[in-house]
């Protein structure tokens, strides 16, 4: 047999033992990658219910009181309560502990709270929390989680009227809550009055909230240094009202005292939009607030009393409309991930205890080893590839090939599925079967 004949039977040979073992290493490849898939999720599901014990932990701590059930009903509501609002159960429990700090006794209501109101205005967990504790103090309610559910339903309702950001009008309702409460404004009268600001002038939730406190400390003739406000600026805002035939003070039973702030507002707005363009009490009305900027926030509540009353109806029958943002959320594609790791988690926690799924990452580990090992030793598939340019400069045709050596240990593991060798040793130049590689 010529060299050249031989030359050819050989890369013949080469060829097809090359294509069945790319072949081959493909399947092995793709079972490798779902391997450490598997790997990889099992092991953060440890991590998450490693996460969730120490917070269970921290939960006893926080409050020594609680019993084991108290414990186990906390996690088994995570999983359900987080599933909820597509979050995860470690964001539930970090809520409860953070209810419990703060010395609510119905954390688990606290904490739904808090799952809700993230969803619903895109507030960070830290934020949403303080928001609620805010909340609760400025317009007293007691840690009443019916009531606070009611405001934060009320300032969802007011923000998708105004087409406003619900977390700006929310942090605006935590910053003038507590002057407006004692000024006589509850909370539905400052949700609609700051949503009004808000969108009329585009500023932040808070320089609404400082408008909205500045404009009733005038009304109530309160002086206020922090604010600026003294009693000359008092006296010219009284004057101003005064020119515009509205009063800040009223007689009852005889005794003189002053307006609700929300009723002298309502005649400030028919007076003020009553004027013409061109009339100087308009503008001696916002001047006499002393700032350009709450001048322009009270233009925004005087100059549409009608939008104002609207956003009280929708705060008086917002029932419901945190919920609903928070659903529109909650059915995220990055929420259904939440979802689905909760459920998986929530499962390798039911089915067994942790040393078992120990067992189970280790084992998994070791086949990925074994797999490294692999790939290690037979290297990439385009070192095997870069054999087949040497065969152009062979010429010694009688040496037994040995290309596939490194494939001995490859068949030989014992997750290897029965198939046909690769590649027949062979003494090329009279085509005798020597045995395997």
């Amino acid at each position: 047999m010529s060299d050249d004949s031989i030359f050819n039977k050989l890369g013949s040979y080469f060829k097809e033992g090359l294509k069945e073992a790319e072949d081959s290493l493909t399947g092995w490849l793709s079972f490798g990658s779902a391997l450490s898939s598997v790997v990889s999720q099992t092991k953060e599901t440890i991590n998450e219910l490693k996460e969730i014990d120490t917070l269970l932990m921290e939960i006893r701590k926080t409050d020594s009181s609680l019993s084991k059930t108290d414990l186990t009903r906390f996690k088994d509501l995570s999983f359900e309560t987080a599933g909820k609002y597509g979050k995860k159960a470690a964001d539930y429990l970090s809520a409860v502990n953070d209810a419990l700090s703060a010395g609510y006794r119905n954390a688990d209501g606290f904490a739904e709270l808090s799952l809700a109101l993230q969803n619903a205005s895109g507030m960070s967990a830290e934020l949403a929390a303080e928001s609620i504790k805010a909340a609760d103090e400025s317009y007293r309610l007691g840690g009443n989680i019916e009531k606070l559910t009611a405001l934060f339903d009320g300032a969802a309702a007011v923000s998708d009227r105004c087409s406003i950001d619900m977390a700006e009008l929310t942090k605006g309702m935590d910053a003038a809550g507590e002057t407006a409460v004692s000024l006589g404004v509850g909370a539905k009268e400052t949700a609609a009055a700051l949503g009004a600001m808000i969108a009329a002038t585009g500023n932040s939730g808070e320089e609404a909230a400082a408008a909205f406190t500045s404009i009733l400390f005038h009304i109530r003739q309160t002086a206020d240094e922090e604010s600026g406000i003294d009693a000359a600026g008092l006296w010219n805002f009284k004057d101003a009202c005064d020119s515009l035939n509205v009063s800040l003070k009223e007689t009852k039973d005889g005794a003189v005292s002053l307006r609700d702030p929300m009723s002298v507002l309502e005649d400030l707005s028919d007076a003020y939009r009553a004027l013409d363009g061109k009339d100087s009490r308009k503008a001696d009305l916002i001047a006499s607030l002393d700032g350009s900027a709450d001048g322009a926030q009270l233009d925004a509540l005087l100059k549409d009393r009608s939008l104002i009353a609207e956003m009280q109806k929708a705060y008086a029958n917002g029932a419901g409309a945190m919920a609903a943002e928070a659903g529109r959320t909650a059915d995220s594609w990055e929420s259904s991930l939440s979802r689905l790791s909760n459920t998986w988690t929530n499962t390798i926690g039911n089915i067994a205890d942790s040393d078992f799924i120990v067992s189970i990452v280790n084992g998994l580990n070791g086949a990925l080893t074994v797999l490294d090992k692999i790939t290690n030793t037979i290297g990439p598939l385009a070192s095997i590839g870069a054999g087949v340019g040497l065969f152009a400069g062979f010429k010694n045709t009688g040496k037994r090939i040995q290309v596939y050596d490194h494939f001995h240990m490859f068949w030989n593991m014992p997750f290897m599925p029965q198939k046909t060798l690769l590649f027949k040793g062979r003494n090329v130049r009279d085509s005798s079967p020597r045995g395997v590689l």
